[in-house]
């Protein structure tokens, strides 16, 4: 008997042993470089990078300003637009990093000086600066939750940023009050539907407590636009997995799913085009729904509607966010991605970095 419990006690350890060794395996995955964070030139630029995660981001959200808060830093509509690279690769953003002064990325960068983005390529840009560090980070399509709370403050913000870009110009030139009322009763009508606003972010493993920890390089947006000061660590409390929006969309009966429309999309077709968006993120396939050099999935993400939609690809909608829930290792997304009728693309099989490539 004292054997058997010997021998029972040694499978249970050597079975912990290699379940902690998948778990490593399956994170460190994400130290391997995808379409956008791969470094092929600038190299010289990443050597004063620190190994901290945090420190990392900070240096990140120095070399872009995201294009709602340019009216918040006094920047000048007349300056020359330094727009990032679209798709954002990682080199093509240091290349031009590296022809605006401080030409580098340990020196405070005047706001007047940093690229201009959005919440995509800045996650595209701290994911590479991490990787090239060997620290397992993925990116994240998903929403701002929880940031309604200072209503009036937020509607100065986007009456701000409309002024500042010239929306609805002709009605701005011949009648400003009643430009303002328009805009404002729209900035009112998102806030009673508790608009959730698109966001992409990082999410890097932390050793220390064996868990994926949001990492946003821009933290600036939440406190001008909402009111809200976070560091560089997101709090889970204001961001929604696209998963968790496409869930409580489907199961809950009173969940108003107009909060996630982003026009021209209606809050589902859009709820489904982010929630396809992250499971491509996971497997390594980047930004196929952005880029305009892959117009067929492009088109197959953002512009099919939930209308459209058949049977078949609710109910592989419906079993994919139930795996996302479920925090799934690499083995478990590939899987499910193989076995799908309805959600695979051509550009993820043709992407030598995506995890289901065919061209490898």
């Amino acid at each position: 008997m004292k054997n058997m419990n010997k021998a029972i006690c040694l499978i249970l350890i050597i079975s912990i042993l290699l379940s902690c060794k998948d778990h490593k395996e399956s994170n460190q995955i994400y130290t391997s470089v995808s379409s956008q964070t791969e470094l092929t030139d600038h190299e010289e630029m990443l050597k004063s990078l620190p190994d901290d995660p945090v420190a990392i981001a900070e240096i990140a959200s120095k070399q872009m300003i995201h294009h709602n808060n340019l009216q918040s830093f006094d920047i000048l509509k007349s300056r020359k637009n330094i727009w990032t690279p679209f798709p954002p690769n990682l080199t093509k953003i240091l290349g031009v990093l590296d022809t605006i002064e401080p030409y580098e990325l340990s020196i405070h960068r005047p706001y007047e000086n940093r690229l201009i983005g959005a919440c995509v390529s800045e996650s595209y840009f701290l994911a590479g600066l991490l990787r090239h560090k060997n620290i397992p980070v993925r990116v994240r399509a998903g929403y701002f939750k929880n940031i309604n709370k200072f209503r009036e403050h937020i509607i100065v913000f986007w009456e701000e940023v409309a002024r500042y870009k010239g929306f609805n110009a002709q009605l701005m030139k011949e009648d400003t009050l009643a430009w303002k009322k328009n805009q404002n009763d729209y900035t009112q009508s998102q806030l009673e539907a508790d608009h959730r606003i698109e966001h992409w972010v990082c999410e890097y493993w932390n050793k220390q407590e064996k868990q994926w920890i949001l990492l946003d390089a821009n933290n600036d947006f939440l406190k001008l636009s909402s009111k809200i000061e976070v560091g560089y660590e997101l709090p889970i409390e204001y961001f929604e997995y696209a998963h968790e929006a496409w869930i409580n969309m489907r199961t809950n009966s009173e969940y108003n799913p107009e909060m996630h429309a982003e026009y021209p999309q209606d809050g589902r077709s859009h709820i489904r085009s982010q929630l396809l968006a992250d499971f491509l993120n996971l497997l390594n396939h980047d930004i196929s729904c952005y880029s305009n050099i892959d117009i067929p999935s492009k088109e197959f993400i953002k512009e099919r509607t939930y209308e459209d939609l058949t049977v078949q690809e609710l109910s592989e909608l419906d079993k994919l966010a139930n795996l996302l829930s479920k925090n799934p290792s690499t083995d478990e997304l590939i899987k499910f991605y193989n076995d799908s009728k309805t959600l695979k693309i051509r550009s993820a099989q043709l992407d030598s970095f995506s995890f289901v490539s065919s061209i490898k």
